[in-house]
């Protein structure tokens, strides 16, 4: 079928299995190759000035007062933090930019990589190299990797990504992040947090692909693992994401409704991406930490704020 101009494989009935294993069978997932949405959207321009600034890594540990933790050397050593993409990030060298523009390579311990998550004898995570399917998720990626580092900046920081499941004849209906997650929690060491910045609204996510991400992260509290996900900006109407007005009504992502993630929210209508700032000369503004907030709304490793 075609979608919105692009070819699309779905099943367009419900798949029927012998009665005797219903006891035992959820669902089938991938059934379909539409993906879920990366949370992060781009803000557009913006001049900055008093009433339009940037946040950086020193308001984030204002606003949660992180400082103190900083001071007392409680800054995420030893600790793992797995951010899970459908991409590698553009260039890794972003991150160790970021860190040393905003003062974060003081904290000699923090380090990033990228890993294609296996499971013994199943070679299933393939690279999918940098944004696959072209909808500009590698800038999902970095800014996960690097507000993460912000918040944690001696943790180590695992960007985890694998390529979509395909098939014979090309189809994709596997999200490759997906993959990554079940890998991660059936291997032999599971990291401390996974941050998932994915989603989609739960009668589009359908029954058998929530289930399969309730299952996933339950087994991950099971085993200690925290999972955050992102809902987005759409909030109640998930449905209706990226879209000028709610038509679907009230809707929430399947990925970050099940009872085993902590849910968070992202405003990015006030939040200026770094690589702009650098591209336009600007970044010395964002090196000024915003000093009044009027609201504030939070994501996994990003805060943003608007002044008064």
């Amino acid at each position: 079928m075609n979608v919105a101009g692009k070819r699309r494989l779905a099943n367009i009935s419900d798949p029927q299995i012998p009665a005797a294993l219903g006891p035992v069978v959820v669902g089938i997932v991938s059934l379909n190759d539409f993906k879920p949405r990366a949370k992060y959207t781009s803000a557009g321009p913006c001049q900055l000035s008093a009433s339009c600034f940037s946040v950086v890594p020193a308001d984030l540990a204002t606003i949660y007062n992180l400082s103190p933790l900083f001071a007392q050397g409680i800054s995420g050593q030893g600790q793992t933090i797995v951010v899970i993409e459908d991409t590698d990030v553009f260039n890794t060298g972003d991150w160790s930019t970021f860190r040393s523009t905003f003062g974060l390579n003081r904290f000699a311990s923090g380090s990033f990589s990228q890993v294609h998550p296996q499971l013994n004898g199943v070679n299933n995570c393939g690279d999918p190299g940098v944004d696959p399917n072209g909808v500009g998720a590698d800038a999902e990626a970095i800014l996960d990797a690097e507000w993460s580092s912000a918040a944690a900046p001696n943790a180590a920081i695992h960007l985890a990504s694998c390529s979509d499941a395909t098939l014979d004849n090309g189809a994709t209906p596997t999200f490759g992040g997906l993959i990554a997650v079940q890998n991660i929690v059936n291997g032999p060491t599971p990291p401390a947090i996974i941050s998932i910045s994915y989603g989609e609204c739960e009668v589009f996510n359908g029954s058998s692909a929530n289930a399969a991400y309730s299952s996933a992260y339950q087994q991950a509290v099971a085993e200690g693992v925290s999972v955050f996900v992102s809902s987005g900006d759409e909030g109640a109407a998930s449905c209706d994401a990226d879209e000028p007005y709610s038509i679907f009504g009230v809707a929430v992502s399947g990925f970050a409704s099940t009872p085993y993630n902590g849910r968070s929210v992202v405003l990015t209508s006030v939040i200026r991406k770094l690589g702009a700032m650098l591209l336009t000369g600007t970044l010395r503004t964002l090196l000024l930490t915003a000093r009044r907030y009027r609201t504030f709304l939070k994501f996994p490793g990003i805060v943003l704020a608007r002044a008064p």
